[in-house]
């Protein structure tokens, strides 16, 4: 029996034969109902392969449309603008040369000043979506920011994401190519995508941030980039990497990443991350995670956050985040989670809320409350990648999330992907 009664409700509807990657949800203002958020479209493509990469031809998929939507009741019915965000017309996808993508990974509110912060990238196409081969358009993605005081209907002019102490200057311009710690331009890549946040006492801001070396050398690690404003009235950003976090080879082939964000009653930053294990030595994927004692800047050891019986969690290698419900003061995980242990992205057929008890940190096995599942088999489908948020008038939890299909590269067409709201009712 769940613990915690979870409403499903459809507050997005799918298009045919594309998936819905619905993201990024916020309060635009300080107070009142008015929300935004971010609807993602991609379609199953299949292409060459770049040269030097380890696959001849890839499957995968390819972003559509990105189209911001809003909300002016607490995300319980939304629109969709307008005029999108960014999208694959004919007469970019059609020049042999490539076009330029530009994405929103992160809506971020700060209440005090009443300031939206938007986070973009964009990178330059020029082959498939593939990630284990090397794909060129990931090795020059660029992050920006941008600002709005009014709700969202206006925004300052995008500046680029540079972490203090890396610019230089050359023939009087700045040359941002290597624009945070261990990020080399054409060598391996960094960022984060509908990324965990926290505000930490001091007033800094930690976006979930990892790095990684692509092809057989893939390893992430992960880190706070600590975003301050430069002075209380300006709509700058200075941002710092100080550490990464990283869990050795044995343990997750592909090191961590997407970290996510909590602060425990004793002042700690508790940050849980994404694994793989390893096939190789046997070792499944685990919540691993560490914790901070100065608010991001440096890392605790790893160590495996269990249930309160002693027994592990079983999940795929996939994001998750943690939520501090201002109801009842109780830290909540939300994850994919499996019924045996595995090692690798799939499956994420089963979608869970779990609380998060302290001294020490650990898992309520009696919390265990399963929000969506698939069953294995034909017509599974897929959980994952989703928004986590609070309701300023319920007080509880809410996860905004696409139903897809069960695989990295789906193949029915007469599929459609549609976006629920999850409410997670909780005492």
């Amino acid at each position: 029996m769940n613990p915690f009664e979870v409403t499903k409700t459809k507050v997005i509807e799918g298009v045919t034969g594309r998936e819905l990657w619905p993201s990024n949800d916020a309060y635009v203002r300080g107070t009142g109902s008015d929300m935004i958020g971010v609807c993602g479209a991609s379609a199953e493509t299949y292409e060459p392969g770049q040269i030097g990469s380890e696959k001849e031809w890839f499957k995968s998929g390819r972003p559509t449309r990105i189209v911001i939507r809003r909300s002016s009741d607490n995300g319980l019915t939304w629109n969709l603008d307008e005029t999108p965000f960014w999208e694959l017309t004919p007469e970019l996808e059609d020049p042999p040369y490539g076009y330029v993508f530009k994405g929103v990974v992160g809506h971020i509110l700060d209440p005090r000043r009443d300031a939206l912060i938007r986070f973009t990238y964009c990178y330059y196409v020029c082959g498939p979506l593939y990630y284990g081969g090397g794909s060129p358009q990931h090795l020059q993605t660029r992050l920006f920011y941008a600002v709005s005081r009014d709700g969202a209907r206006t925004w300052t002019a995008p500046r680029p994401v540079v972490c203090d102490g890396l610019r230089d200057t050359q023939g009087g311009k700045y040359y941002w190519m290597d624009w945070a710690p261990g990020v080399v331009w054409g060598r391996n890549r960094g960022g984060f995508d509908q990324p965990s946040t926290l505000w930490v006492p001091d007033g800094t801001l930690l976006v979930s941030f990892y790095k990684t070396a692509l092809g057989t050398a893939a390893h992430d690690q992960a880190a706070a980039l600590r975003a301050r404003w430069k002075d209380a009235a300006s709509d700058i950003l200075s941002f710092q990497i100080d550490s990464y976090m990283d869990l050795p080879h044995e343990v997750s082939s592909e090191g961590v990443g997407e970290a996510a964000f909590a602060l425990l009653d004793s002042g700690h930053v508790l940050a849980t991350t994404r694994t793989s294990g390893n096939k190789s030595v046997g070792s499944y994927a685990r919540v691993y995670a560490f914790t901070s004692a100065d608010g991001g800047r440096t890392w605790s050891a790893p160590f495996e956050i269990k249930f309160d019986d002693g027994t592990s969690l079983n999940v795929p290698t996939s994001m998750s985040k943690i939520l501090r419900c201002s109801k009842n003061g109780r830290l909540y995980w939300c994850g994919n989670m499996l019924d045996e242990p595995a090692i690798g992205y799939a499956p994420r057929n089963k979608f869970v809320v779990i609380e998060i008890a302290q001294n020490p940190v650990r898992f309520v096995k009696e919390s265990l409350t399963v929000v969506d599942e698939s069953p294995i088999g034909e017509g599974q489908k897929r959980y994952s990648n989703f928004s986590l948020y609070e309701d300023r008038v319920s007080g509880n939890p809410i996860v905004i999330m696409g139903e897809q299909q069960a695989t990295e590269a789906w193949s029915d067409p007469t599929f459609i992907s549609n976006g629920y709201r999850y409410e997670i009712c909780v005492d």
